[in-house]
């Protein structure tokens, strides 16, 4: 989508951002069960969406019995939302809605792991229990997948993104591959939707820009932008620009 500038170029392109995904976050636990032991992971959910478990194990003795396992994954207030038992590797999804996460918002959700299914051996097994679950961030602009090149002699780009009309702090990271020439020349803003700069910073990969959203910078708009502008003589090629909001 986007091509290297001439020299003597002094454009403005745009690139305007998908719907904001939410974030994940994984915990995993190392764990050793005898018979009737069990393992604990608690997490918080810091939005509604999927939850995924899965729990990898194997027995200890010298044949390694498939020793079958008994997996909850709990609310809050004890009650069990979802239940499966069978062997490794044993996965568990479940639904968190809107609802439910602000019912039990702030407030710890717990997978438990259970050596105790009908019919197993006594055998140890040994394993690993993850969960991935939605965080309160949001990725609202990242063009990973496609980066920016950007021609030297004050040649500018920008991108749009749309932030959640909510109060909290706006993250940018901006990495890009540093020729031998590429100093200090990129100049990196972070502009309001009424076009007030509000951040800025000049400096090699690595810049970050941040802002406390306030509810004045949300009373002038949800729409956002990040500016480059190259002052160097050669392309700053490669540049990333990932930007995550975490609500308050």
């Amino acid at each position: 989508m986007f091509t290297t500038l001439t020299r003597r170029a002094v454009a403005v392109l745009m690139l305007t951002a998908g719907l904001a995904s939410a974030d994940n976050q994984t915990k995993t636990d190392e764990f050793q069960l005898t018979r009737r032991d069990f393992t604990e992971l608690a997490f918080k959910p810091g939005a509604a969406g999927p939850i995924k478990i899965e729990a990898d194990w194997k027995g200890t003795g010298v044949i390694k019995k498939d020793i079958a396992l008994k997996m909850q994954l709990l609310r809050p207030d004890g009650s069990v939302a979802k239940e499966a038992t069978g062997g490794s590797p044993l996965p568990v999804t479940f639904a968190l809605t809107a609802a439910k996460f602000n019912q039990n918002k702030g407030k710890n959700y717990k997978v438990v792991l259970r050596h105790n299914a009908a019919g197993q051996d006594d055998e140890k097994v040994k394993g690993t229990l993850k969960v991935t679950f939605p965080t309160a961030t949001v990725t609202v602009f990242d063009d990973s997948a496609k980066p920016i090149d950007l021609a030297g002699k004050g040649a500018k780009t920008e991108v749009s993104f749309t932030i959640p009309n909510k109060l909290g702090k706006l993250e940018v990271n901006i990495a890009f591959k540093n020729g031998l020439f590429n100093t200090k020349d990129l100049v990196a803003q972070l502009v309001r939707a009424d076009g007030q700069s509000v951040n800025a910073e000049v400096d090699d990969s690595g810049l970050k820009l941040t802002r406390n959203v306030a509810q004045a910078d949300l009373g002038k708009g949800l729409t956002w932008k990040v500016k480059l502008t190259n002052n160097g003589n050669p392309t700053v090629k490669g540049i990333k620009i990932v930007a995550k909001f975490t609500p308050n």
